[in-house]
């Protein structure tokens, strides 16, 4: 059964996410949250997740590192409310999403399996070479059996990516990057996201960035995906890059666990 599409609804400095948080809503997410701090004025603001269904990496990230650039930048103060759905609920420590919000209340993911990797902030070329060397062990240890070609097109993808945060995003937070793995299907994702100004700005370009994805292929069955988006004054960036060792169909990110079937 289908989740139902994801409900925002919010009553002073409080924000209730019902439904389904994926790629073609959390920008509504966003915009609410903006709306919140910038024209409502308020400093502290709790996102209420008790009705959440569905949440996916890729927004979660992007919805995470606007929430820490406020915090910094105009000392906003985040409450979280983890799901009531058991496995969604474990799945938003395991992943050290309570902790990247709510860092007072949620301790850090103590959850470290050696073919995934919950999510982590990287703010200088050092952290960056780090993060990079353990998605690529991380890799290496899956059984995803990854053709030569398909682990060096990962490899450059994971380097190429987060090191354009650290370039272009113009953002002292750095970038927040996540490893998935789903072993039915043979499939490692990682998402990458940054609450930066995106490299448009930093290049000195008028163009209008591109709200559609572009994509490669890599190797026999990979796929990297680029999608950049903006939203309400935040301009909230989102990669998410995954790459298969067989030509099944892409799993999507499991909502239980870090790592786990497809729905």
């Amino acid at each position: 059964m289908n989740a139902p599409p994801l409900q925002v609804s919010s009553e002073g400095g409080r924000i209730e996410i019902a439904g389904r948080l994926d790629l073609t809503s959390f920008r509504r997410l966003l915009a609410t949250i903006h709306q919140t701090v910038a024209d409502q004025g308020f400093g502290e603001v709790t996102l209420d997740f008790s009705d959440t269904t569905r949440a996916y990496p890729g927004p979660m990230l992007a919805v995470l590192a606007s929430c820490v650039r406020l915090h910094d930048e105009s000392d906003v103060e985040f409450f979280l409310v983890r799901p009531n759905d058991r496995k969604l609920r474990r799945l938003f420590s395991n992943a050290n999403w309570a902790h990247i919000v709510s860092p007072d209340r949620f301790a850090p993911s103590g959850w470290q399996p050696t073919s995934v990797m919950p999510a982590r902030w990287f703010t200088s070329p050092d952290e960056q070479h780090q993060i990079v060397d353990r998605i690529i062990d991380a890799v290496l240890s899956s059984p995803a059996e990854l053709t030569r070609s398909s682990l060096a097109a990962f490899e450059w993808a994971v380097n190429e990516i987060t090191d354009n945060v650290l370039q272009h995003a113009g953002s002292p937070q750095g970038g927040l990057v996540q490893l998935n793995h789903y072993p039915s299907v043979h499939w490692l994702e990682f998402a990458v996201a940054d609450a930066g100004k995106g490299i448009p700005d930093t290049i000195g370009t008028t163009r209008t960035p591109r709200r559609c994805g572009t994509h490669w292929t890599c190797g026999v069955a990979g796929a990297i995906q680029r999608e950049t988006m903006s939203n309400s004054g935040m301009n909230t960036r989102r990669r998410t890059v995954s790459i298969s060792s067989s030509n099944r169909k892409p799993a999507r990110s499991d909502p239980g666990r870090l790592a786990g079937q497809p729905e």
